[in-house]
């Protein structure tokens, strides 16, 4: 059984800590120190190398809001995060950011 958990900005940095994009050290940061990978590539290359419990997708919301989801998906994403806690497996996190 599948496990839906939505989260606030507040809750998901406290829950999670994010790694930082050592490829490219000016690269935007969402939460926390975390650092957005890019889709393509040679951070694209390093994101799929990770544990796949802890790949998380920004994704472009509605009226150009993000959300950040826990997993590798592909439809409207912008960009890739590492964490390093792992989500529980058959468990997925929403976080809306504002």
């Amino acid at each position: 059984m599948n496990t839906d958990i939505e989260m606030t900005e507040d809750e998901l940095e406290k829950a999670f800590e994010f790694l930082p994009n050592h490829m490219t050290p000016s690269a935007w940061q969402l939460i926390g120190n975390g650092g957005v990978f890019d889709t393509h590539g040679k951070e694209r290359e390093f994101v799929i190398s990770q544990d796949p419990q802890t790949i998380w997708t920004v994704l472009d919301g509605e009226r150009s809001s993000l959300n950040l989801v826990s997993g590798l998906h592909f439809i409207n994403r912008l960009g890739y995060m590492i964490s390093t806690t792992k989500v529980e497996e058959n468990t997925t996190v929403y976080c809306h950011i504002k």
